[in-house]
């Protein structure tokens, strides 16, 4: 009879079913379904309305779950006399299913807005996806590692993907203002992330990589190694680390471990064997440096560096005709990329490697730019 005089105050959720079990096994039931429901609709359902009410019920519906069992069990394993601390911890109970529901319904919110985002890139509605990320942004938490390194990582996708446009497309310049913007934010959000966690190897890769695209090469490769201190499988932050070395530095030592490393992780990746080519090249070991890339060739057929630079090792041993094939394959690939090796040379100078950058300038040169003959001839002898 003690039981039953001091029944939770939801007394008419028990009264709906005979058995304590089978209303157990409604609740959850119930609960499961909406989610399962939610989760693998929510994409499909374009009413915004009919959507919120899924995200308002699926916490209600789990917090009434929570306090029916929890209050059964504090009524059957308490006494008449403990009627006070079953009181004060019904209190309880309410308050943190409020909490949890709260929580619940905000984490949840975030998920729904980062996946339709994501959904909107998939399906090539970049404009669309821009729209619901800058909506997300102006409310996001700045003290939320999730919001904030998801909000990075789809800026991040949205810069490559403008990036991508740069070497495929007309409008050259508006695709390379979108994706310096996209970068700018995706560095923003991360550089917020990186204060809450900062051990996070994705995230270090990514925003290395997003400060390596706006020019922040020192600060790229910083992150890149930390990752790798901490040690990171990722073949990512090895690879582009090395990249950072031999393309901006011109630091072949550091370079070729790192790119080696990286085979470790991911042996078919293409500019992984054409940084050990350029290795190689640097090195005047010619045979490796063709076998090298040959392999970045046969991974990656449409990349016109291994292209390039094997046609110029070719040159070197006096393989003319194959050399001349190279180079025209390397041109159609695109046709501008002996001004990319120019400013490629500039940057190893800036970065004080003028030795290393001559071999840059002398690739450049053979694929016919201008400028790295005018500066082959004020700065070499030959």
């Amino acid at each position: 009879m003690a039981r039953n005089n001091y029944s939770p105050n939801f007394g008419f959720l028990i009264r709906i079913t005979e058995s304590d079990i089978t209303m157990m096994l409604y609740m959850i039931l119930i609960f499961v379904v909406l989610i399962i429901f939610g989760y693998s609709t929510f994409i499909l359902i374009n009413d915004e309305p009919l959507r919120l009410i899924f995200f308002l019920v699926s916490p209600l519906v789990s917090g009434i779950s929570l306090y029916y069992l929890v209050s059964k069990f504090i009524n059957t394993f308490f006494t008449v006399r403990r009627k006070k601390l079953i009181e004060e911890l019904q209190i309880l109970i309410i308050i943190f299913i409020g909490f949890l529901a709260y929580h619940s319904f905000y984490k949840t919110k975030s998920e729904y807005w980062l996946k339709t985002i994501l959904y909107n890139i998939n399906e090539k509605e970049y404009s669309t996806a821009k729209d619901y990320l800058k909506t997300f942004c102006d409310h996001i938490d700045l003290n939320s590692y999730y919001d904030l390194s998801n909000s990075g990582d789809l800026y991040l996708a949205l810069g490559k993907i403008e990036a991508k446009g740069m070497n495929t497309e007309e409008n050259f310049e508006t695709n390379e203002m979108n994706a310096k913007t996209d970068f700018e934010k995706a560095l923003f959000y991360y550089r917020y992330a990186i204060k809450i966690h900062n051990n996070d190897t994705e995230l270090l890769e990514n925003l290395a990589f997003a400060l390596s695209y706006l020019g922040y090469y020192d600060e790229s490769l910083s992150y890149h190694l930390k990752s790798i201190s901490l040690g990171t499988i990722d073949y990512r932050s090895y690879l582009n680390a090395a990249l950072l070395y031999l393309e901006v530095k011109g630091d072949l030592e550091n370079a070729i471990p790192l790119f080696y490393k990286s085979l470790m992780f991911n042996f078919k990746n293409s500019d992984t064997y054409c940084g050990i080519g350029e290795y190689y090249l640097y090195k005047k070991n010619y045979e490796f440096a063709i076998i090298n890339f040959d392999k970045s060739i046969d991974l990656n057929k449409d990349d016109p560096e291994p292209y390039a630079f094997k046609a110029f090792t070719l040159n070197i041993i006096g393989k003319y005709s194959l050399s001349s094939k190279m180079k025209n394959i390397s041109k159609e690939k695109r046709n501008d990329y002996d001004e990319f090796i120019f400013n490629r040379a500039n940057l190893v100078i800036k970065n004080g490697n003028k030795e290393n950058a001559v071999l840059l300038m002398k690739v450049a040169n053979f694929l016919g730019n201008e400028n790295a003959n005018k500066w082959l001839k004020l700065n070499t002898h030959k």
